[in-house]
């Protein structure tokens, strides 16, 4: 959250320093939700529509904004910083707001999707979670395990995990994470209320289609589930990638060679099943596994 501050503070005064010693004097930039009003209701993963024009209008300016293909090809000036733009978790408000807005200032930039279009679960495990521990109080039961809510957080009452780090790592599969969003029904009739949709509803397959008809976006995937792939077993690593890849070129008639994993959660094997799928491009959040992926030039790490 500091680094955050920071970096927020120097595009305020258009100043690059927290950028100046990366590689190639280059940066990927992962944005998540754009919403009307910068609400931090349920996470800090949201920045108001006003707040990203002026990084638009402060990243036009002063560096040079790039596809996320040239920046994997190394096409950089050498006269100032270069970016490439990227989203995370493809909310229906990237297409409602931002993409507006690189239309506008004629930017590029790369949204990375889901599958879950096509299952009976389609909000992301991680808004559900956040957005219970906003609105819900009362103990919830998964799956024979119950989870009481503790200084704002859900924690077993069995074994004291985390309801989130027991998503992350032991339940890290569909099925527990779709038993969670069906566990308390009268939340998915709160969060349809107008005001909270925004927050979670993802973009439909056919606004996926009409963005990735314009030349200024990539689509790339970002995993099927939204499971994070660093604690699957190799089977389930290679499933997740080619049934994504398959839903996305079906979808789109492009071909998809990027994934930006979700929560950053990759593994050695990860990168080697995803190079073999025909994934060319592998972004990592703001750390990588180990110093060893720096110079891996199959992946490479993003500005939260």
């Amino acid at each position: 959250m500091l680094k955050r501050i920071i970096r927020e503070f120097f595009f305020k005064i258009g100043f690059f320093p927290p950028f100046s010693k990366s590689k190639d004097n280059a940066i990927i930039l992962m944005y998540h939700g754009v919403d009307s009003i910068g609400s931090k209701l349920f996470n800090s993963r949201h920045v108001s529509k006003s707040v990203f024009e002026k990084h638009l209008i402060f990243l036009k300016k002063n560096a040079n904004i790039i596809s996320l293909t040239d920046f994997f090809d190394k096409k950089f000036s050498k006269n100032k910083i270069n970016i490439a733009i990227t989203f995370d978790d493809g909310y229906e408000n990237n297409y409602l707001y931002a993409v507006p807005l690189l239309k506008k200032y004629n930017i590029p930039a790369s949204f990375f999707i889901t599958g879950l279009n096509t299952t009976n679960c389609n909000i992301l495990w991680a808004d559900y979670l956040n957005i219970i521990e906003a609105l819900w109080d009362k103990d919830i039961v998964v799956k024979e395990e119950c989870y009481t809510k503790k200084n704002g957080h859900y924690t077993s009452i069995q074994t004291g995990v985390l309801l989130s780090e027991s998503l992350r790592n032991e339940n890290n599969n569909f099925n527990f994470k779709n038993e969670l969003t069906i566990a308390i029904p009268e939340i998915l009739n709160i969060i349809k209320k107008e005001k909270y949709i925004e927050y979670w509803k993802l973009m439909s397959d056919s606004e996926i289609q009409e963005i990735s008809m314009n030349s200024l976006f990539e689509i790339g995937s970002h995993g099927f589930y939204h499971n994070n792939i660093g604690n699957l077993k190799d089977f389930e690593i290679e499933y997740e990638l080619i049934k994504s890849k398959e839903y996305l070129e079906n979808l789109i008639s492009k071909p998809i060679i990027s994934i930006a994993y979700p929560d950053g959660s990759y593994s050695k094997s990860a990168l080697n099943i995803a190079n073999a799928c025909g994934y060319k491009i592998q972004l990592a959040t703001e750390d990588y596994l180990s110093n060893d992926d720096v110079n891996d030039e199959r992946i490479m790490s993003r500005q939260g």
